[in-house]
């Protein structure tokens, strides 16, 4: 975990992380008000700073008509032009794209945890039934895979699913529940997972292997 790296740092950074195209940064959210997303320097981070002032991390300049969600994941586009982030200025939370340069910005559809294809051209993020990929100018919103979670009273997804791409951008990787059986005892556990990766042209969905959480592929 990021907190680990910094151990001397007070905020928790909570939810799905993502790096930069460089791999040299971490995007990251807070755990405290008021909601803010940072960009982490790992080679700082792990020399030892602890602060904004000491290079650490800096916090990244969102309109004021936009609420990132707590934990809900962002990522910048390679070039750094835009960031993905879920907003809850509704409440709910919902995938946007915001240009830097401009401050404008679009809403995609709702979801958490998006992230950027390798080409920039498409976004992949967990909505409220499965998980979708985006064009990231706009356009159709595709459900390339069905994730089912039981919605009862008082429940919550604990460990929602993180996609993430393959280096050639054909593929998502991700963790999914196989024990949903109506017991509120469902997905609280690692072994209750699996994790899979799933076609994003195709469709194709295979197992990789029981028992895991928020998989990363590696770019290199």
């Amino acid at each position: 975990k990021l907190a680990e790296l910094c151990s001397d740092y007070r905020s928790t950074v909570v939810g799905p992380v993502t790096l930069t195209e460089d791999d040299k940064y971490v995007v990251a959210g807070f755990d405290e008000p008021p909601p803010r997303i940072a960009v982490f320097d790992l080679e700082a981070c792990l020399a030892g700073g602890l602060t904004q002032e000491e290079g650490v991390y800096r916090v990244l300049e969102i309109p004021d008509q936009y609420v990132p969600c707590f934990g809900a994941g962002a990522a910048i586009s390679a070039g750094s032009e835009r960031l993905v982030f879920s907003d809850c200025a509704s409440q709910e939370p919902t995938i946007t794209v915001l240009n830097f340069a401009t401050g404008d910005g679009f809403f995609v559809g709702p979801g958490i945890a998006p992230s950027w294809s390798p080409d920039g051209s498409s976004i992949a993020f967990r909505g409220p039934d499965g998980i979708y990929v985006a064009g990231a100018n706009g356009g159709e919103v595709r459900l390339v895979v069905g994730y089912v979670f039981p919605r009862e009273p008082g429940r919550y997804e604990k460990w929602p699913a993180y996609p993430s791409w393959s280096p050639d951008g054909n593929w998502l990787v991700y963790h999914k529940c196989l024990s949903i059986t109506g017991s509120r005892d469902d997905c609280r556990k690692t072994q209750d997972f699996a994790i899979f990766k799933v076609n994003v042209g195709t469709g194709q969905e295979i197992k990789i292997l029981d028992g895991g959480l928020n998989p990363y592929w590696r770019k290199r």
